[in-house]
């Protein structure tokens, strides 16, 4: 019976950083248009949504800032709980 030996071929350490840095730039290259849109039609448009509902809307004036006023009057008013709840029903029907 022979024995035979096995030897792995061993790269620098320097060949593999460079190999695996020019992968992670390709990866970022892929990804990057998708982000690219992905910020512009859904991140931007809910950043603006928030900034906009602390403001007041006023046809002759201009806007008034107040704040987190909007969320306390929403959160103080009958119709927004009687719609969470029937909202709140259609969820448990349906699932």
């Amino acid at each position: 019976m022979t024995t035979t030996s096995l030897t792995q071929a061993t790269t620098s350490g320097a060949a593999r950083g460079t190999r695996r840095t020019r992968r992670d730039w390709r990866g970022w290259a892929f990804v990057a248009p998708f982000m690219v849109v992905f910020a512009a039609m859904i991140i931007a448009p809910v950043v603006y949504a928030i900034y906009l509902s602390l403001f007041r809307q006023q046809l002759i004036g201009g806007n008034a800032f107040v704040g987190l006023g909007n969320y306390v009057a929403v959160l103080q008013d009958d119709k927004f709980w009687a719609s969470l709840g029937r909202v709140s029903l259609f969820l448990v029907v349906q699932v």
